[in-house]
């Protein structure tokens, strides 16, 4: 039972590890699915943002410099219905400002350094520039600056037209997301520059981290979503990164790995908990069923004790055998009394192999009933062999108790009637010559009748 115990307790430790691994994994997946969506959904939201933006540059991008002068109160109107476009400009071909939409505060460094323009002027293609973020003014508001190329009726460079986003937006609506502990959201340029992020552990915005498998990931599928160590916190951070579609915009959510297996480990302590208490009940009913068992094998010792007292100071020899299977296994010791044998002398063999072979024949008959029907007994006298090579008559009483889960075996009781059978031999020997006296008597006195005759 203990031992059973172990091995049920065992089973019990290996599902419940079996249970956890599982679960830790199904957290990973269901993790990493959520982030999956919210990355692609705030990456759609980002694009869908950033759309009407391109869509006033490339406007923009059609007309020349000097046509933008002309339309200028009117796409001030446009603008106040795109909160997120802080300033708009225009620059020729030789870098003057020719359009600056009254939004924009008199101190901005990318207008007056202008990257942008530099970036367009010596680029060779019509593509959407990203700038670095920057900061408008000492302690002031975040912008990035998108940007389109300018061209002439012959394709030549005419100027730049571009427009400051204020990071603001971005930075509300992430954190308008409850991330909980160790979460964040962040948003970089294809180039791996962090534009912002959500939340802002500071004096980030602006540094490049080295992309690695995300950048991969992005060049081969616009998607990644896996493990990685944080350049930022020095974690590892399970993340998911989705390209923004039509901007060289990245956008990542994640959260720490603590983060991730919290939820883990709260279904991890409950599998504990109920390991353990499943595991002490096994236990106790293990116990409880062992103290049982030990009464119960200790009534049968005493029991036993008892019965073995009776059979070992009686005058009939006992005898335990399981025949066809095993022979004698028991014998009391009063079998040396009878038949002068010890049950080293018996042990394995058969009943049958001391019964006079006169009564051989009846003694088979007699065990197949036996073996056949639980319970029975017989009665019946046969010669029997003694140790010392004489037969002796004994009364032998069988009894089939093989179904007997404490016994299992067939009883036999041997009682010597030796002296029996002779004292009836005798009186028979007696009342046949008492018979021939009485007879010759009846004889002598007809002859003497006759004679006398």
């Amino acid at each position: 039972l203990i031992a059973l115990g172990l091995i049920l307790v065992g089973i019990n430790i290996c599902a419940a590890i079996w249970d956890v691994r599982k679960a830790r994994d199904r957290t990973e997946t269901r993790a990493k699915r959520d982030f999956s969506n919210m990355t692609r959904l705030l990456a759609e939201q980002t694009a869908a943002s950033l759309d009407s933006v391109d869509f006033i540059l490339r406007a923009l991008q059609g007309k020349g410099p000097s046509e933008t002068v002309a339309i200028a109160p009117k796409l001030r109107e446009e603008l106040e219905r795109i909160p997120h476009i802080a300033a708009l400009s225009v620059l020729n071909a030789q870098g003057q400002l020719v359009l600056l939409s009254s939004q924009v505060p008199a101190f901005d460094p990318e207008v007056a350094e202008r990257p942008y323009f530099v970036a367009h002027r010596d680029g060779k293609s019509d593509l959407l520039h990203l700038s670095e973020p920057y900061r408008v003014g000492p302690g002031g508001q975040w912008r990035v600056m998108l940007s389109r190329r300018l061209s002439d009726a012959d394709g030549a460079f005419a100027g730049v037209v571009a427009a400051a986003i204020d990071l603001e937006v971005f930075d509300r609506l992430y954190r308008a997301i409850d991330l909980g502990d160790g979460g964040f959201i962040t948003l970089l340029s294809n180039k791996g520059t962090l534009i912002t992020r959500a939340p802002d552990p500071g004096n980030v915005r602006g540094r490049k981290f080295p992309g690695g498998r995300i950048m991969s990931g992005i060049d081969r599928e616009g998607y990644f979503a896996g493990w990685v160590p944080s350049p930022i916190t020095e974690q590892q951070v399970l993340l998911a990164t989705s390209a923004v579609r039509g901007f060289p915009l990245l956008v990542a959510s994640g959260a720490n790995e603590g983060a991730v297996f919290a939820p883990w480990r709260d279904e991890a302590w409950l599998v504990f908990d109920r390991t353990l208490l499943t595991s002490a009940a096994m236990l106790g009913l293990i116990a409880l069923a062992a103290w049982g068992l030990a009464r119960r094998e200790r009534a049968l010792g005493r029991s036993w004790k008892r019965y073995q007292a009776m059979i070992e100071h009686s005058a009939d020899a006992l005898i335990l055998s399981r025949p066809t299977t095993g022979g004698i296994l028991y014998a009391s010791p009063a079998m040396e009394r009878v038949l002068g044998f010890t049950l080293e002398d018996l042990r394995g063999r058969e009943v049958m192999d001391f019964i006079h072979p006169e009564f051989r024949e009846q003694a088979l008959k007699l065990r197949s009933e036996l073996l056949h029907q639980p319970g029975k007994v017989s009665v019946d006298e046969c010669k029997v062999s003694h140790k010392d090579g004489s037969w002796r008559w004994i009364e032998l009483t069988r009894k089939n108790l093989l179904h007997e889960p404490s016994v299992r075996a067939v009883v036999f009781n041997f009682r010597d009637i030796t002296e029996r059978k002779q004292a009836e031999a005798e009186r028979q020997r007696l009342e046949q010559r008492l018979r021939q006296a009485e007879k010759m008597e009846a004889v002598g006195r007809l002859a003497g009748g006759i004679a006398h005759d």
